[in-house]
């Protein structure tokens, strides 16, 4: 689960069509990062689902640190400024943390939104 920080003050600073185009170009960034077996959706607001099929977990680790960097260092161009985004992601595996996908996002839910709380630009693995 991948949430984009501080979503809420995009739109409130440079507008909805920003915030929509950010979304946009986030989703694309996530597209162009996985594999072709890799499912990328939009969950809701900001927030997105990246499932990655016949990954350990230190795959998954390592592929959400990426992900974490790389778009900590890119600038978004927008009309008439340029911004940079944070995101702060919550993994889970399958079976350990639940054998249903309702069990598993909501684990994966729960561990994205304490990286959120222990500072956000941040990955959070479930116990």
């Amino acid at each position: 689960m991948i949430n984009i920080d501080h979503f809420k003050r995009i739109n409130d600073r440079y507008g909805h069509q920003a915030g929509d185009n950010i979304l946009k170009l986030f989703a694309d960034f996530l597209l162009s990062s996985v594999r072709t077996s890799d499912y990328v959706a939009r969950y809701g607001g900001e927030e997105f689902v990246v499932i990655l099929p016949e990954t350990a977990r230190t795959k998954a680790m390592e592929l959400a640190e990426r992900l974490r960097l790389k778009i900590s260092g890119q600038d978004i161009e927008l009309e008439q400024t340029t911004i940079n985004i944070t995101i702060s992601l919550g993994i889970t595996s399958y079976p350990e943390h639940g054998k249903n996908y309702e069990k598993l996002l909501e684990m994966a839910d729960t561990v994205m939104y304490q990286a959120k709380h222990r500072g956000q630009n941040q990955v959070e693995v479930a116990a």
